[in-house]
């Protein structure tokens, strides 16, 4: 019996470490044609600049509910060579018909581990991430909006990645030109951890496993 539960225990704590990493739900990768563009979403935090002038949203929907722990993007610099980046701002938004209600907000402190992709015309292509300080919890079926807005001083401008292999729309506040959907996928991902339901099953199952080997061997040694 006290091998049994310390086999439980062992077992459940090989599980529950094997699975912290966030497994990706939600994928629209970077469109690498040379004709792909990038869609201004920055706060220009120069004094006496332009502010909040831009804003870039996607939407998606999940097929179960779901923890959001983690969102990957891609974004490059245009107007002027790149700087540094004082932070990013990332929301989720309830939809109607576009983005309407704030359901999350976090900033994240510096650029995200802003790391070099790919060069694709004259415009080096970045990575960026961030692991949420809590998880956004999403409703299987619904349709939510994602906008990422980084903090960096104009010049230069700074816009979200060309993505595919959404519905082909996207959303966009722009007080240079007209608000209003952009006829194009955003590149970003979505992942999460897997329910404590999910790891306390995994469990048992390997549990009942060595179990059954464990029986069939003392079957064997009689």
């Amino acid at each position: 019996m006290k091998t049994t539960f310390k086999m439980a225990v062992i077992v459940f704590l090989f599980i529950s470490t094997f699975q912290i990493e966030a497994a990706i739900i939600y994928d629209q990768p970077y469109d690498g044609s040379i004709n792909a563009d990038a869609y201004a979403s920055q706060n220009d935090s120069t004094i006496g600049g332009f502010g909040d002038f831009a804003k870039a949203y996607d939407d998606f929907t999940l097929d179960s509910v779901t923890s959001i722990v983690k969102v990957k993007w891609y974004g490059e610099f245009f107007s002027g060579e790149p700087a540094p980046i004082s932070n990013f701002l990332i929301q989720f938004w309830s939809d109607k018909s576009g983005p309407n209600a704030e359901l999350f907000s976090e900033t994240i402190v510096g650029n995200a581990h802003e790391t070099l992709v790919e060069k694709i015309g004259n415009f080096n292509l970045y990575q960026y991430g961030m692991d949420l300080s809590l998880p956004f919890q999403a409703l299987a079926g619904t349709t939510y909006w994602l906008s990422i807005q980084v903090t960096l001083d104009y010049h230069p401008q700074w816009g979200w990645y060309q993505g595919k292999g959404g519905e082909g729309v996207a959303y966009q506040d722009y007080s240079f030109g007209e608000n209003g959907v952009i006829p194009t996928d955003l590149a970003f991902s979505l992942a999460s951890v897997p329910e404590p339901i999910t790891i306390l099953l995994l469990s048992f199952g390997l549990i009942g496993l060595m179990l059954t080997k464990q029986y069939r061997q003392k079957l064997y040694i009689r």
